[in-house]
């Protein structure tokens, strides 16, 4: 068994099966929507998700609040006190303040148990590009790897994932600041969908503009095809597919990567939770995969 625990937050959008791994977990994130605040307390919730996205079309307008330090610090005191240390991968600091105040928790809680360590590491991501780099080192970690042997590879590993990102509705990505209010009107009328990725930095960035959701897929599967690394194990075989209550669009993006890429072996797909879905939308779908480097 681990002396450390290796945490995320909610954002990662990974199948809640995953964290039945001893000492794999994660700190979920808050939202509000019609007035109401909620946790996501679980990643599987798929009738709170359904009811996410149906308030979404209906209208509603949801947002998201950052886990403050002392959240931070009541959830790793009591695995400090019990001998162990504490490795978080979480939401991109370029998207959330969270990263922040995991830093400053941290920083106090190490002051006070001078012989622990809290380590965080900024993914700079979130959704399935850091769920995919979190789910591939937990395998690292059920193995065996040291807490500074696993920081080091999440380190590197941030800067290879690609995330390909779609959003239906770019009324989301205007009020998120993503895109000017002209461009989310002419792409509405010319019903262009765009293709988003996280850049170096940790932010959103659109890469391409295509017309109609159809060749939004097909170009995913080019991308895939192009830009994954080929025969390292699990790096190159397995990918996660997240999708905004469309689980069919999800399905099909999977059966079109299949057919041109026979290396792939497992197929993680999930919800996108209400964390990422509030800035994408309803019918919002996300491919990750491990490249040479990141897009943008």
């Amino acid at each position: 068994m681990q002396n450390y625990i290796f945490f995320t937050d909610s954002s990662c959008d990974l199948p809640a099966n995953v964290f039945n791994t001893e000492g794999a977990q994660y700190y979920g994130l808050f939202y509000t929507i019609d007035g109401n605040m909620q946790i996501q307390h679980s990643l599987d919730d798929s009738v709170g998700t359904k009811a996410f996205y149906s308030a979404i079309r209906q209208g509603k307008l949801p947002q998201t609040s950052q886990i403050n330090v002392e959240e931070f610090k009541g959830a790793w005191e009591p695995i400090l006190q019990s001998g162990k240390d504490v490795l978080y991968y979480g939401l991109s600091g370029g998207l959330s303040g969270t990263y922040s105040s995991a830093c400053l928790a941290a920083k106090d809680l190490m002051e006070k148990h001078p012989d622990r360590r809290v380590e965080v590491v900024d993914s700079l991501s979130g959704s399935g590009i850091l769920g995919l780099v979190y789910y591939l080192g937990l395998k690292k970690y059920m193995h065996g790897a040291s807490l500074d042997e696993l920081k080091m590879w999440l380190e590197q590993m941030r800067m290879c994932v690609v995330g390909l990102y779609t959003a239906d509705d770019l009324n989301h990505l205007k009020r998120g600041g993503r895109i000017s209010a002209a461009a989310a009107s002419f792409g509405t009328l010319l019903n262009i969908k765009p293709l988003l990725t996280m850049n170096n930095e940790g932010h959103v960035q659109s890469i391409e503009k295509i017309k109609t959701r159809k060749k939004v897929f097909k170009r995913m599967v080019d991308l895939i095809t192009t830009l994954q690394v080929k025969g390292v194990g699990d790096l190159s075989d397995t990918i996660q597919i997240t999708h905004g209550d469309c689980e069919q669009d999800a399905l099909d993006l999977k059966e079109l990567i299949l057919k041109k890429n026979k290396n792939i072996r497992t197929v993680l797909i999930s919800d996108l939770g209400p964390i990422i879905g509030t800035h994408l939308g309803a019918n919002c779908l996300g491919l990750n995969f491990i490249g040479k480097e990141r897009l943008g």
